[in-house]
């Protein structure tokens, strides 16, 4: 089952629970049976250098009206990460980019650094400047984005800076503060072994039902180093969060968070809801924090949903 909730609208507007009856026969269940092919998406790897590093991408998908998708992708992971049944249901009727952040994968980060030797230190605002400089190179003048986990946070940075780039967002587990998550992802009882795979992405009883699907899960071709990895966590604890300015925010937003995510928890999701008006929550009972790989195909229909349909119809503002 899921919750889903447009907080500034749903009591005005008749259409909104028509709409939420229309999701609610999608009957989503985190249980759900699934093939399991967990393979990345064989579309070429293009290469582009922006200003000091490469940036690696894929382009799923044909060009259509519709508007593009960028994809931004979460802590110490690559693009190959994304489910690949959500990215192949998201790129039907759109054309969905994905995207190395820099340093992982297909992308480059500048190796030098201060005096001492270290490596250079960058910022999710800099992430976010990167996924706006691939869209201007793509010949992009605006894209949806949706961005998981550290890229959710990111996602926020391109919208509230560059919100002309921008047209919807999607805050897939989320947060507008680095504390809580810096503190998760830095107890080392946090991520498996690698023999146990990523049981952070789940809960514990899913886990022992779904065995399969959890240890078909690969690390990617390109597993991000320990020293990128520590780079991001860095990168994530100075950031300053955005409470301040997401009342701010243009673009439409669609929250979604597993109601058992231990690494962000749906309270953050809930607060952003209040904070940001019209904005649509969904939760999903038994989802972790790797809800896209628990069920994708009704997590694309949630979000296709969303993206298609029309959020404004004030006298003048039809889309």
């Amino acid at each position: 089952m899921f919750i889903l909730r447009n907080h500034a609208t749903f009591r005005r507007h008749r259409a909104f629970p028509m709409l939420c009856a229309l999701l609610a026969l999608l009957a989503l269940s985190a249980c759900s049976a699934r093939t399991i092919h967990y393979a990345p998406t064989p579309e070429t790897v293009h290469i582009v250098h922006l200003k000091n590093q490469d940036i690696g991408y894929r382009l799923v998908g044909e060009k259509t009206d519709a508007c593009p998708l960028l994809l931004v992708m979460g802590y110490a992971v690559t693009m190959d990460s994304w489910d690949p049944m959500l990215v192949q249901q998201l790129a039907n009727g759109r054309q969905v980019i994905l995207f190395d952040n820099r340093g992982t994968g297909y992308s480059t980060a500048s190796p030098t650094a201060s005096p001492t030797g270290s490596s250079k230190p960058f910022s999710l605002q800099e992430l976010a400047q990167d996924a706006a400089a691939l869209l201007d190179h793509l010949g992009m003048d605006q894209a949806d984005v949706m961005g998981w986990s550290m890229g959710s946070m990111v996602a926020q940075e391109m919208a509230l800076r560059h919100p002309e780039k921008v047209r919807k967002v999607v805050l897939y587990a989320t947060d507008y503060t680095s504390d809580e998550v810096v503190r998760i992802i830095s107890d080392p009882t946090t991520f498996g072994s690698a023999q146990e795979g990523p049981i952070h992405l789940f809960p514990k009883e899913w886990i022992k039902a779904h065995q399969d699907i959890v240890r078909a899960i690969p690390p990617g071709a390109h597993p991000v180093t320990p020293a990128m990895a520590e780079r991001q966590l860095n990168a994530i604890a100075k950031w300053q969060g955005t409470a301040s300015r997401l009342p701010g925010l243009q673009q439409p937003l669609l929250l979604f968070v597993g109601q058992n995510d231990t690494i962000t928890a749906q309270n953050k999701s809930l607060d952003i809801a209040s904070m940001v008006p019209g904005s649509w929550l969904v939760r999903i009972k038994g989802g972790g924090h790797g809800i896209m790989f628990q069920a994708p195909q009704d997590m694309a229909r949630i979000v296709d949903t969303f993206l298609r349909v029309q959020q404004n119809v004030s006298p003048g503002n039809e889309q």
